[in-house]
């Protein structure tokens, strides 16, 4: 690609007696890139935005954190690889970045 961009902002902040919150997020940018050495319109990716987010707890003493999060928020399906298998297959592939992906993840440590 042309350009690739990446930038992400976090704000942790007290959650009197309790703990911390941190809320986080990121942005990704890529220019239209091509998977063939002549640019062939059939194995490219046009111009994408990627948008993450995460809200996050911390006890105090860092024994226990617990955090949600989804990936890929907008759900746009994007490639990061491409094969051109026509002169051997007849066909082409494209490796597929994950789609939106959310889940919750929680530690304690003793």
């Amino acid at each position: 690609p042309d350009i690739s961009s990446n930038i992400g902002l976090e704000y942790t902040f007290l959650l009197k007696d309790y703990g911390y919150i941190t809320l986080g997020g990121e942005h990704q940018y890529q220019s239209e890139m091509f998977f063939t050495e002549t640019n062939e319109t059939i194995l490219n990716q046009d111009s994408y935005h990627n948008i993450n987010a995460r809200i996050q707890f911390d006890t105090y003493d860092n024994n226990f954190n617990i955090s949600a999060f989804i990936n890929n928020i907008t759900d746009e399906e994007t490639a990061n690889a491409g094969v051109d298998l026509r002169s051997t297959l007849g066909t082409v592939n494209r490796f597929l970045n994950p789609p939106r992906t959310f889940g919750i993840e929680a530690t304690y440590s003793y």
